[in-house]
């Protein structure tokens, strides 16, 4: 949780809008960086659909949001790892060649 709170951060002193997508129950994850929007629970397909067509990028797991963000053309970076703890990053989709990137 710490992890993703640190990334939200950094994209916000970067000048970029960190959002919150997932179920209810990923709430607190949210809570953990008060810089970013929580949506949790609170949008439908067509909405994340045009979330991504705005965002700069999709950083996530690799779930049906990092696919909906790669069929609308945003960059989507996968996390990835055997828990949230231990995450790297497993792959950049975007126009170039997707490539692994091993974190530790």
């Amino acid at each position: 949780m710490l992890r993703q709170a640190g990334l939200a951060r950094r994209l916000h002193l970067a000048g970029f809008q960190a959002v919150f997508l997932g179920a209810v129950n990923d709430a607190r994850l949210a809570k953990a960086a008060p810089e970013m929007i929580d949506l949790s629970g609170r949008t439908t397909l067509p909405e994340v659909l045009g979330l991504a067509l705005q965002a700069h990028a999709y950083i996530g797991m690799d779930d049906g949001l990092a696919d909906l963000a790669a069929m609308a053309g945003t960059t989507v970076i996968v996390l990835a790892g055997d828990d949230i703890q231990n995450l790297s990053v497993a792959a950049v989709h975007e126009r170039l060649p997707p490539r692994i990137i091993r974190h530790g």
